[in-house]
């Protein structure tokens, strides 16, 4: 009887602590994703259509080289952890050789950004002194990112979502109120909007080191083992990153490039729904990823299968609800975008396709199965796609580049699955075969 008990209260605090987890993941990234869309959202209608392609261009153009200026270093830093979480020395370690890195690839990702904007704007009625004002918010962005996301690291690992939280929730609002007095004082344009963002980064990478501090102890010379096994864990990603630095953002590119302004600011007001998927994908990193990780190789397989099947009912629920009352979604974008119902509905099912793809990613990532080859399959499949898309797709309209893009997210989708079932039966052979643990 007393065994009972004693295995009764085990299984309760067990699972307190996941309800407990949760909880705080939801209440706090469900904050700052209200606080990100109303803002995005009230954006859409306060900015004249040719701020909104400015501000949709700018943020897709720094989406591509805060990727570029990364490469995955920071990303990297809870596998590489693992179950060592305790060891501050170790932790900060691997955020040193993060930082290490990042510097080293910020100025490439400089150079190819500001040759972009020219080359890629020549079809947008901008001048130069256009360019250079959204030039030089987007540098400051990917600067300021950097703190934020090596220093986010360790917080995650330790699952001190509220302090993780109460910092984001707290810049979201102030980004909010701040966005609401520019527009009500009538000094709101793209290029406040930008220095806004840039402001709230800078607090939050300020207050993510000074939290992360209790966790980590900055070494004054970089252990070069802990470089080294880096630069080998990232080693087979870094071809398909550098890749899909730009082509992750291919879409608003392709249609700045071919299309006209009123065509960039409305991908830009479909691309606001994409939020929607955002309190989704954040939670593949924030808690898929690291309690992935930790698992031992009896409770794997039931957490995948779990965590797979509650992505594709998400998924196939969000797809439903839009395609069947698409109005409410629309009106969520303003009278100026009411006319995009068919795009509306291609964009979504586009979205939750990459949803799932995303899951899959981070589960895979946190268990180490990345394999070299993956990454050229990736980037030839993609680069054979796109010269396909280039030459039977009208690429100057919202819905033919939205439905172009359908094609290149199938096929990652399928590489996810052939990642899976490599690292389930070929590297993690044993981790199938072995008896499950019973009170996962």
């Amino acid at each position: 009887m007393e065994s009972l008990t004693l295995s009764l209260k085990q299984q309760f605090v067990r699972h307190k602590s996941r309800i407990d987890l949760l909880y705080r993941y939801v209440t706090g990234q469900g904050l700052v994703q209200i606080f990100n869309v109303v803002t995005g959202f009230l954006l859409l209608r306060w900015l004249t259509i040719d701020d909104q392609a400015k501000y949709t261009f700018a943020f897709s153009l720094q989406a591509a080289m805060s990727v570029l200026a990364d490469l995955g270093f920071s990303g990297s830093i809870i596998a590489l952890v693992g179950s060592q979480i305790y060891d501050k020395e170790r932790v900060g370690n691997y955020i040193a050789a993060a930082r290490y890195f990042r510097r080293r690839f910020l100025l490439i990702s400089f150079i190819l950004g500001g040759f972009s904007i020219p080359f890629l704007t020549q079809q947008q009625a901008w001048d130069w002194q256009t360019k250079f004002l959204l030039l030089v918010p987007i540098l400051c962005t990917i600067y300021l990112q950097g703190a934020v996301s090596y220093y986010a690291a360790p917080i995650q690992i330790h699952r001190q979502l509220k302090a993780f939280y109460t910092i984001q929730v707290v810049q979201a609002l102030i980004r909010l109120v701040l966005c609401s007095l520019l527009y009500t004082t009538g000094y709101l344009t793209v290029y406040g909007a930008l220095w806004l963002y840039n402001a709230s980064l800078l607090w939050t990478g300020l207050a993510y080191r000074r939290t992360a501090s209790a966790f980590q102890i900055q070494p004054k010379v970089i252990d070069r083992a802990i470089k080294a096994d880096m630069l080998a864990y990232l080693k087979p990603m870094i071809p398909s990153l550098v890749f899909n630095a730009f082509y992750g953002q291919i879409t608003v590119f392709l249609i700045t490039y071919y299309g006209k302004q009123s065509s960039v600011a409305e991908l830009g007001a479909l691309t606001r729904l994409g939020q929607l998927f955002a309190l989704l994908n954040t939670f593949n990193a924030v808690v898929i990823a690291p309690f992935i990780a930790r698992l031992s190789v009896a409770q794997l397989l039931r957490a995948y299968i779990r965590i797979l099947i509650g992505a594709l009912s998400i998924a196939s629920l969000i797809t439903a609800l839009v395609w069947i009352y698409p109005n409410g979604f629309l009106w969520l974008l303003g009278s100026k975008y009411t006319q995009l119902d068919r795009e509306l509905k291609l964009f979504v099912l586009n979205q939750s396709l990459l949803y799932i793809g995303s899951v899959l990613w981070s589960m895979h990532a946190a268990r180490k199965w990345i394999f070299g080859f993956n990454s050229w399959i990736y980037i030839i499949g993609l680069v054979l796609i796109q010269l396909f898309i280039v030459r039977r797709y009208n690429l100057s309209t919202v819905y033919d580049v939205i439905r172009a893009s359908l094609l290149s997210t199938g096929f990652i989708l399928l590489l996810h699955i052939e990642t899976g079932l490599i690292g389930w039966f070929v590297k993690g052979k044993h981790a199938v075969s072995s008896k499950l643990d019973p009170t996962l």
